[in-house]
């Protein structure tokens, strides 16, 4: 991953970007099995294969479907408190180099 400073223009850019077009539509995060993907990367016990259970599927499903509400909350939350969040980048940046 690239070395940026996140800034004010990124976050307007994003909140405006349509996320659905970003996407890999078909396998979103790798595998062509979306709720054994979401289920693997959320950590749960119970990862099987989606359509063991229709019910749990639907609810994995449902969490993917919220990605763009959640990703609008995050980018409000980020455009608040963007110095903030640009300060503490950098001091991760500067103890990464220390170590």
């Amino acid at each position: 991953m690239a070395k940026i400073t996140l800034r004010i223009e990124h976050i307007k850019l994003l909140q405006q970007l349509d996320i659905k077009l970003a996407l890999n539509n078909k396998r979103p995060y790798g595998s062509s099995d979306l709720a054994w993907d979401i289920e693997r990367i959320i950590g749960s016990d119970d990862a099987v294969e989606s359509d063991e259970s229709s019910e749990n599927s639907d609810k994995l499903f449902a969490l993917h479907d919220e990605l763009d509400d959640a990703m609008q909350v995050i980018l409000k939350y980020a455009a608040e408190h963007l110095e903030e969040i640009t300060q503490h980048a950098q001091e991760q940046t500067s103890a990464r180099h220390c170590d």
